[in-house]
């Protein structure tokens, strides 16, 4: 397991986790690597109901931090600057010939959400042919909705947070909430 700073108090505010990289081919026979962080937390987390969950923010943050990190001091030695986890990640996205300083784009999907095939290039296509959208954002439909007492009120939440919140900034703002169970990031413009 490898040690990071989280988002999260007291004990919290380190977490463990694991990663996990490689390639997915395509079915254009297109290779693309690919990270899978998994948070496990600490040992006295385990018989928790979700260990080493911190919650999304703190996903996007560590993505963030490492970024921050490898954008702002060019040449680092990931050793000095980075989390053993950032380095992990850093590593991994060096041994798979990507350039961290390269990209432009951070596609992010919760681990208990699930959506169709070709979803991210949508996302994709929205920020690409967009210069001024920094980020764009799927829309969910609830599954489950009737699998325990609190799940209808998780979908009027849902339904409220994809439809009302929105229609109302739009209203009034050029700024939008955006959903981050599934979303897409500009990380820098070229």
């Amino acid at each position: 397991p490898l040690r990071y700073g989280s988002l999260g108090q007291s004990r919290k505010r380190t977490n463990l986790a694991r990663i996990y990289s490689g390639f997915c081919t395509a079915e254009d026979g297109a290779s693309v690597p690919y990270i899978v962080v998994v948070k496990i937390g600490h040992p006295w987390e385990r018989s928790a109901s979700a260990p080493g969950n911190r919650g999304k923010r703190d996903s996007t943050h560590l993505v963030a931090r490492y970024l921050h990190n490898v954008l702002t001091y060019p040449g680092l030695n990931p050793r000095t600057v980075l989390s053993p986890l950032e380095a992990a990640i850093h590593d991994a996205l060096t041994g798979a010939n990507v350039d961290p300083r390269r990209i432009e784009f951070l596609v992010n999907v919760d681990g208990d959400t699930s959506i169709a095939r070709r979803a991210p290039g949508v996302l994709l296509d929205i920020l690409n042919t967009n210069r001024d959208v920094a980020a764009a954002s799927g829309s969910m439909t609830i599954t489950n909705s009737f699998a325990s007492p609190w799940a209808p009120v998780a979908a009027l939440r849902s339904a409220i947070d994809q439809h009302a919140r929105p229609a109302s900034q739009q209203t009034f703002s050029r700024l939008a909430i955006i959903n981050t169970a599934f979303a897409a990031y500009r990380v820098q413009n070229p």
